[in-house]
């Protein structure tokens, strides 16, 4: 059986216990989600750009999984609704301080907000939708990654705690995909090595 890299467990666990969900400081969720990001790169293909193989990853694991198994990626989505009516230049931080490419973004989180509600009710989530969700998570990695992202940023403190939720769900279920072990079996690797 291959054996999921010590890296990756470690990195996703470093984070795993130290969150505090009393006491967050958005500079150190900021933090989390560039060890996350690392991690989650720990669990990819290595053919491609970054880009592409952070899409593939994503669209490859809920493919496996199915979104339904992924319940920290739904509330993820959920929370994206707060894009909809953020300020231009909240929005710009995450997705680029370009106007053509930030207003673009808002269409395509309100495809997977809406493609996700209706995969609740009538099971629609597509492979179309999980390439645009890989896209959007690629680009909120950036925002983070590269430093133009403010954490006194409203939509930071409301988004990065979900998102984190979202990474590390998505960084052990891709290992699990990657290694080929089971969900419940990668899971317990994580939790017995925290």
């Amino acid at each position: 059986m291959p054996t999921i890299p010590k890296a990756v467990i470690r990195r996703v666990n470093r984070v795993r216990d130290r969150i505090d969900p009393v006491a967050e400081e958005p500079e150190l969720v900021l933090d989390d989600i560039f060890v996350l990001c690392r991690a989650f790169e720990g669990t990819w293909s290595g053919e491609g750009g970054e880009r592409q193989q952070a899409e593939d990853a994503t669209v490859e694991t809920i493919r496996v999984h199915g979104i339904t198994e992924l319940p920290a990626l739904k509330q993820f989505v959920e929370q994206l609704r707060v894009f909809v009516t953020a300020a231009a230049d909240e929005f710009a931080e995450w997705f680029g301080s370009d106007d053509r490419l930030a207003s673009d973004s808002k269409p395509q989180i309100l495809s997977i907000i809406r493609a996700l509600q209706g995969s609740v009710t009538h099971g629609t989530w597509s492979e179309r939708d999980s390439r645009k969700l890989g896209k959007l998570f690629y680009r909120m990695r950036c925002a983070v990654v590269h430093p133009r992202l403010d954490t006194n940023n409203n939509l930071a403190v409301t988004v990065l705690p979900s998102f984190r939720a979202a990474l590390i769900e998505l960084t052990i279920a891709r290992a699990a995909v990657r290694y080929d072990v089971t969900l419940a079996e990668t899971r317990r690797q994580f939790d017995v090595a925290s």
